[in-house]
């Protein structure tokens, strides 16, 4: 055998030997304990013995495993059947601790899963998430952490097509197990998986849930490696700096290499005034040799970091180009108007417009706050004078001349809507809506209130009613979804099923309507949402109208 593959073996599973033998004690101290508690609960001893026995042969499969690992022959055709094998028990078995040590000897093996065939991974994987759709009585946040670092550990070209729809298919039925125990190494971990397997947009709304409920992870949890990952991630979702209000105290006493390479980067991309290339390389090169990310991490931070160079240095050139043009008095816009008859003065017709070139303002966010510099437009205007305004052609020409970033367009004058236009086109709504995410709220300037037809009658009874339910101790923060079910199951039959609905149906919609709503309050959204299917599921009866969310 090659030298260095035994060198391996031997160096990852030295200590298994050794933990095992401390299991089978703890395990013969547990099944003592198991007997007593079955005689206080009129237990049948057959169903204590057919627990430990499974557990028995699972410990026993995943000691095989690592006995393959030390043969001297070839042992890869059966250590992927004892492989898929053993994740697979481990699920079944539902038994918090001995699926932890069944994950820990996996983790300590991950590195010779290089060598597992392509359709065992893709399995492995999906085993993997189900046992996170399971909320362990305890060491569940350390099962999902070693869950996630074995599926990160799959990242595999050949297969990542199938890798990413195993995500995309799983990440509904695990996000809220996984998001509720508020801690911070495993969130980190859940959005490295999400990032690396194509799922960025739910990176950049899991980083806005986790400053949310800031206050509501435990400062312990936050060493160096932690703060380093998250800062950079902050980055990547251009969200650090609210990040770092929340920890501006560790971020100053911070002297690590990340933290060093990331305030020259950022320095140099936010306040500079002339970009220097060769700077930048430099530091880029020196990320690209830091330990604590993934190739694929640091592919995709290096690619975050080129797209803020190339806007950074449109936004000095469009400065540059204003200063110089400033003396013809081209007119600096933050929005223009669609070109239509309707949006014209009543004494005006399309032949009237001419054509004038103006400066429009390039907004970093949907909600027009954040510049990132301006862009020069053909556009029409009358005699230019009032407002200015762009065809359809010229819309579609300029969202695809940004690279990143919204423009802000006006579709009709009566009522005054606003149309959030994405460089992508993707986000454009013909009929004047913001949409974000899974919101598509009416928004009028003038009112800043969400439009909603069936809103006062559901506003009104839900203020009436709203604290009835929370007095019974219901509430999303620091509960998870077994803890909310037993309140909900007290709550029906005191309340009323209806009242109930109506309750978290207010909640939900409320949220939903405030500014980046869908972003903000995903986590909470996404829990009121299933808390009304399996009320739905269990109690309705089609008596009254189920609330529209």
């Amino acid at each position: 055998m090659n030298g260095k593959l035994s060198d391996i073996k031997h160096r990852i599973t030295e200590n298994i030997l050794i933990e095992f033998d401390n299991l089978i004690t703890e395990t013969s101290l547990l099944y003592e304990a198991k007997l007593k508690e079955a005689d206080k609960h009129n237990a049948t001893i057959k169903e204590v013995l057919n627990l430990e026995n499974e557990k028995s042969i699972l410990l026993t499969d995943t000691l095989n495993l690592c006995e393959l690992v030390m043969a001297e022959e070839d042992f890869y055709p059966e250590f992927n059947e004892k492989f898929l094998s053993v994740i697979g028990k481990a699920y079944s078995l539902n038994h918090g601790d001995t699926v932890l040590t069944v994950l820990k000897v996996l983790s300590k093996i991950q590195r010779l899963t290089s060598r597992l065939e392509d359709g065992i991974i893709v399995k492995a994987a999906e085993l993997l998430y189900l046992i996170m759709t399971i909320s362990y009585e305890n060491k569940r946040e350390e099962i999902y952490l070693l869950s996630l670092n074995l599926i990160n550990s799959f990242k595999r070209k050949d297969i990542e097509e199938k890798l990413n729809d195993c995500l995309l298919n799983n990440f509904k039925a695990v996000e809220g197990n996984i998001y509720e125990c508020l801690w911070f190494p495993l969130l980190g971990e859940w959005m490295k998986t999400n990032l690396i397997y194509g799922n960025r947009e739910e990176v950049n709304i899991l980083y806005y849930d986790m400053l949310t409920d800031f206050k509501s992870f435990s400062p312990s949890q936050m060493n160096e490696t932690i703060f380093n990952k998250l800062l950079w991630y902050g980055f990547l979702n251009e969200l650090d700096q609210e990040f770092i209000a929340y920890k501006n105290d560790q971020y100053k006493g911070n002297t690590s290499e990340e933290k060093i390479i990331y305030k020259e980067l950022d320095n140099t991309l936010k306040d500079s005034k002339i970009i220097d290339k060769t700077h930048i390389n430099y530091y880029v090169r020196r990320f690209e040799k830091l330990p604590g990310f993934t190739a694929e991490e640091k592919m995709i931070l290096v690619n975050k970091i080129e797209a803020r160079l190339l806007m950074k240095m449109q936004q000095l050139k469009s400065n540059s180009l204003s200063a110089v043009e400033s003396k013809d008095e081209i007119r600096q816009l933050e929005r223009v108007v669609k070109l239509s008859p309707k949006n014209l003065p009543k004494d005006a017709d399309l032949k009237d417009v001419s054509k004038e070139t103006v400066y429009l303002t390039i907004f970093k966010d949907k909600n027009f706050t954040i510049s990132a510099g301006k862009i020069k437009v053909d556009a029409l205007s009358l005699n230019g004078k009032g407002d200015v305004y762009i065809t359809k052609r010229t819309q579609k020409e300029l969202a695809r001349k940004i690279k990143e970033g919204y423009f802000q367009v006006i579709p009709t004058k009566m009522p005054l809507k606003v149309h959030a236009v994405a460089s992508n086109s993707q986000n454009v709504s013909s009929a004047g809506k913001i949409k974000s995410g899974k919101t598509n709220a009416k928004i009028n300037i003038e009112t800043a209130k969400v439009i909603n037809n069936k809103g006062k009658q559901l506003e009104d009874y839900s203020l009436r009613d709203k604290s009835a339910l929370r007095n019974l101790g219901y509430q999303i923060t620091n509960m998870r979804r077994i803890q909310r079910w037993e309140v909900l199951e007290t709550a029906v039959p005191r309340l009323g099923l209806k009242k109930v609905v109506y309750i978290i149906a207010h909640n939900l919609k409320l949220r939903k309507g405030q500014k980046n709503g869908s972003i903000k309050f995903r986590h909470s959204i996404t829990e009121w949402q299933y808390d009304l299917d399996r009320l739905k599921q269990k109690y309705y009866k089609k008596d009254f109208r189920w609330p529209d969310t």
